[in-house]
């Protein structure tokens, strides 16, 4: 409306320059000009007065917009909220750590932090890969969410950059090549060439035993540094979680191994000096196989990093294997005959076992004959042994059994008892006639 105002004045202005031209009196001149100067007093403040209206309507209209709108309130708050995080994070006076071409130990001494503890960023990625990473299909091995472009750059500002704000293959990404391009990584050359040399010596014997493979896992530990074995072992345990969920993010110890091997391993003796390709070849399937092992031996290298949760979630590990774990067990072999000699204890106090028989033509004879009463013994050594009942009612009274010969002589003796030495024997004729 206000525009509309404009141009109406305009329009006027231009029609009495026209009049005023045409006319050429100086007395229509004149009172043209005194007209058009008497309109303007008042159609100059009411155009003011317009385009202060459009303002003002215009102003409540945004008002009420953004007072009834509960999605742009929440936006201007979650703006607030990271205005405040990027002051506290980059107007306060810190010392920003380097992470790039650092060894773990100049990042902790940086940090004040100890041997046994993560470099701040490193643990924010193992706690976020932990708790959101697990179930990503092939994490650790694609990204499929950033080019690698994209994960080289987020690895050159690792001390500035929100982890939780990105997503888990991209973090996984930055996480290899951290450990890719660390100056000194987890195994240099001297420790990758003893512990690989002794790991195929091993494998030569004809018969390796689970606990010597262990053995010699923590000897090549014992070579490398503290601060080495703080991100060894927290790699195991994110693997073991990994691992637990194979069946939604298809990655199992062994393609596990393969993506870490490579950036935990020395395999050349100077630094951009590419080792011979066979020899490097030959060195990367020991390192392979190294860390399979270890990733599946977790549970007995560091017992104190066992997941409840996830020993139940694993196919190869149930929870009361980690209770034999726990109680000093070294071997695969000696955990499960241990639950099966449970097993076994148990049966035999719900049904024991029968004892053999020493004659195969004797037979086995239910544990109630054994326990016969002094009644029914006597009755047996007095009776004939033809004349026996089966053993099936030895439990219901014996009716009396009638005598051998029909003659009613009284004067003939009754027949003598067999010996007590032949009693079963003669019992055991009867059942056979049976």
């Amino acid at each position: 409306m206000s525009l509309y105002k404009t141009d109406e004045i305009l329009s006027t202005l231009k029609s009495t320059k026209k009049t005023i031209d045409k006319v050429k009196n100086p007395e229509t001149t004149t009172s043209m000009i005194f007209e058009i100067s008497e309109r303007l007093t008042f159609e100059t403040s009411l155009m003011f007065l317009n385009f202060f209206h459009s303002f003002n309507a215009t102003y409540t209209t945004g008002e009420l917009y953004f007072s009834c709108n509960e999605n742009l309130k929440s936006v201007q708050d979650e703006a607030q909220k990271r205005k405040q995080a990027y002051v506290l994070k980059h107007m306060s006076e810190k010392q920003t750590v380097l992470y790039c071409n650092s060894t773990l130990w100049q990042i902790l001494e940086a940090e004040g932090r100890q041997a046994n503890q993560l470099p701040k960023v490193i643990e924010t990625i193992m706690n976020y890969l932990y708790n959101k990473g697990c179930t990503t299909k092939g994490i650790f091995r694609e990204i499929y969410s950033a080019p690698l472009k994209e994960v080289e750059e987020i690895y050159h500002r690792m001390g500035v950059t929100e982890i939780e704000d990105l997503p888990p293959d991209v973090v996984a990404g930055v996480l290899k090549k951290f450990l890719l391009q660390m100056p000194n990584r987890i195994f240099g050359y001297e420790e990758t060439m003893t512990a690989l040399d002794k790991w195929r010596g091993l494998k030569g014997k004809k018969k390796v035993n689970a606990s010597e493979q262990r053995n010699l896992v923590w000897e090549a530990l014992r070579m490398i540094s503290s601060e080495n074995i703080t991100v060894f072992r927290s790699i195991l345990k994110l693997c073991a979680k990994i691992d637990s969920m194979s069946d939604v993010n298809s990655m199992t110890h062994k393609n596990l191994a393969i993506c870490f091997a490579p950036t935990l391993f020395t395999f050349a003796k100077e630094e951009g000096k590419k080792p011979v390709d066979a020899v490097c070849g030959i060195y990367l399937v020991e390192a392979i196989e190294f860390m399979n092992f270890a990733f599946a031996e977790q549970p007995h290298l560091f017992p104190c990093d066992v997941d409840d949760n996830v020993m139940r979630r694993s196919r190869r590990m149930s929870e009361c294997l980690v209770v034999c774990l726990a109680e000093g067990m070294n071997d695969d072999k000696e955990i499960y005959k241990g639950v099966e000699d449970f097993k076994r204890a148990n049966a035999k106090k719900m049904t024991p076992l029968k004892e053999p028989s020493k004659n195969p033509q004797q037979i086995d004879r239910p544990k109630a004959i054994r326990e016969i009463p002094k009644v029914l013994l006597d009755d047996i050594r007095n009776s004939s042994p033809h004349r026996l009942i089966p053993s099936v009612s030895i439990h219901r009274p014996l009716p009396s059994l009638p005598n051998k010969s029909n003659n009613s002589n009284s004067d003939i003796p009754p027949p003598l008892p067999p010996p007590r030495t032949t009693r079963r024997k003669a019992h055991e004729q009867t059942m056979s006639t049976l």
